[in-house]
């Protein structure tokens, strides 16, 4: 092979790697995904003593046999209390191993799964210990197909947070201690030597009545 004739080889080999994956892209075939659904859930709504669900999903997916998975959480603010299987019509034949703020999932379905759209595989159900932030962390995943060769693919965590905004030291309690942070920024702005961004409640970039009237307004709650 002539060296005019290697380079043309290598380029048509280039060329069809980019054709290939111009297709896969606009055909839809992206890498497979595994994650949390919803992606965040937020709110003060989400009080201690009350519950949260989310669900662990796929997507993108071609022949999904097997797939292990662990979720990781703070067991102060979060508590597993219930699962349920999904893709019930695949017949899943699921293992589970619970730990103090740990779930370790590994799902083998008789009938594999296939979709674009996210597919839910577990509904998952928590108790809210107490008000804080937590990352439900996906990781340590693994996917196989029928032949049992692995798939790849990304994790997407979720967030959760149920910090009421105007309890600004986040000790659990809109009090006097959060007025008494406003009243230390008082007339501050950014660049003064009082200033404190957590202060300028309705970030307008000063700390002044309006942020004082806010935490007033919320005093007392949880």
């Amino acid at each position: 092979m002539t060296g005019r004739n290697f380079l043309l080889y290598i380029s048509s080999i280039a060329l069809a790697a980019m054709l290939f994956s111009y297709f896969n892209v606009s055909l839809g075939y992206a890498e497979a995904v595994i994650g949390i659904e919803p992606p965040s859930i937020e709110g003060t709504q989400y009080a201690p003593g009350s519950y949260v669900n989310m669900s662990v999903f796929v997507g993108e997916i071609t022949d999904l046999r097997v797939v292990t998975f662990n979720i990781s959480f703070d067991p102060a603010v979060l508590e597993y209390r219930l699962s349920m299987l999904d893709a019930l019509e695949n017949k899943p034949h699921p293992q589970m191993l619970i730990h103090d703020g740990f779930i370790w999932f590994n799902i083998t379905y008789e009938l594999p799964i296939t979709t674009v759209s996210p597919c839910n595989l577990v509904n998952f159900t928590f108790y809210v210990h107490a008000r804080g932030r937590t990352p439900l962390d996906v990781h340590d995943t693994s996917m196989f197909d029928s032949n049992g060769d692995p798939i790849p693919h990304t994790a997407s965590d979720g967030y959760f947070d149920n910090y009421n905004p105007y309890d600004l030291n986040q000790d659990g309690k809109v009090d006097t201690r959060d007025l008494g942070i406003v009243g230390l920024a008082f007339g501050s702005y950014p660049g003064a030597p009082n200033w404190n961004p957590v202060a300028d409640v309705n970030d307008d970039g000063y700390v002044n009545m309006v942020d004082m009237a806010l935490v007033a307004s919320h005093f007392g709650e949880y």
